[in-house]
C-alpha cells in the first residue's frame, strides 16, 4: 500500500468518528437541555409464555409512544429508557376476526413497564372484527407514554 493512501483511511476514519461524536453530543446536549422535553424510550421484551410472537408489535408499540411524545412537544430520549415485558399478548387470526367478529374472541395485548423498583401495568384488548392488533399497538402505545410521563412527574 502506498503511505499516502493509509493517511487518507485514517482521515476518513477519524471524520466519521467525529461526525459519530456530533450526532451522541447533539442528542446528550438536546436532552441536557430541557429534561422536560424528553421522555425515555421503551425497552420492549417479549416475556408472554408459549405466545406466538408477533415481530410487528414492538415496533408498532414504539412508534404510537414515539407520536404521543411529539404530540405533546416531547421527544424520546437516545440515552434514558425503561423496562417494558409483554406479559399479555392474544392475536386472532385476521380471517377468522373478519368472518366470525366477537365470536371469534378478542385480541389483547398488556405490558408491564418498570423504573427504579415502579411498576406499572398497560393494557388494551379488541373484539372488533375490523380492528385488529395495530390499533390494539396504537392503543397500548398511547397509553404507556400517559403512564411513563406520570411515572417521571
Amino acid at each position: 500500500m502506498r503511505e499516502g493512501s493509509m493517511s487518507n483511511y485514517s482521515k476518513r476514519i477519524a471524520c466519521s468518528l467525529a461526525f459519530c461524536a456530533v450526532l451522541y453530543s447533539a442528542a446528550y446536549a438536546q436532552e441536557a437541555e430541557d429534561p422536560a422535553k424528553v421522555v425515555p424510550k421503551l425497552n420492549i421484551a417479549w416475556d408472554c409464555g408459549k405466545c406466538t410472537v408477533n415481530e410487528k408489535v414492538i415496533p408498532l408499540i414504539e412508534e404510537a409512544y414515539r407520536a404521543e411524545a411529539a404530540k405533546s412537544g416531547r421527544t424520546v430520549s437516545a440515552t434514558q429508557s425503561v423496562d417494558a415485558k409483554i406479559h399479555d399478548f392474544r392475536q386472532r387470526n385476521p380471517g377468522t376476526r373478519v368472518m366470525l367478529g366477537i365470536m371469534a374472541g378478542k385480541d389483547r395485548l398488556g405490558l408491564k413497564i418498570s423504573y427504579k423498583g415502579q411498576e406499572i401495568a398497560v393494557s388494551d384488548y379488541s373484539a372488533n372484527a375490523v380492528q385488529g392488533m395495530n390499533a390494539l399497538c396504537e392503543s397500548v402505545g398511547q397509553n404507556a407514554y400517559k403512564q411513563v410521563v406520570a411515572m417521571f412527574k
